[in-house]
C-alpha cells in the first residue's frame, strides 16, 4: 500500500484501486471504531521485511488511578 492509501485504510466503504472485487470497505472502519470504544488504538503499517501491511490492535492495561 502507499502512504495515501494507508492513510485511508481506516474510511468506511474505502477500498485501494486493484483491490479484488469481494468486500465491503468496512472490515477496517469496524475494526477503528472497536478499538476505539474500547481505549485501544488500531494501526496499519507496512511490512519492513516483505511486501503486505500488518494490521494490529493495542490494548494496554491501564492501573487502576492512572487515568
Amino acid at each position: 500500500m502507499t502512504d495515501d492509501q494507508l492513510a485511508h485504510a481506516f474510511d468506511r466503504f474505502w477500498r485501494a484501486a486493484g483491490s479484488p472485487t469481494s468486500g465491503s470497505g468496512l472490515g477496517l472502519a469496524i475494526v477503528a471504531q472497536l478499538a476505539r470504544a474500547s481505549g485501544a488504538t488500531a494501526a496499519v503499517v507496512r511490512r519492513t521485511d516483505g511486501p503486505g501491511v500488518d494490521a494490529a490492535v493495542d490494548v494496554r492495561r491501564r492501573r487502576p488511578g492512572t487515568g
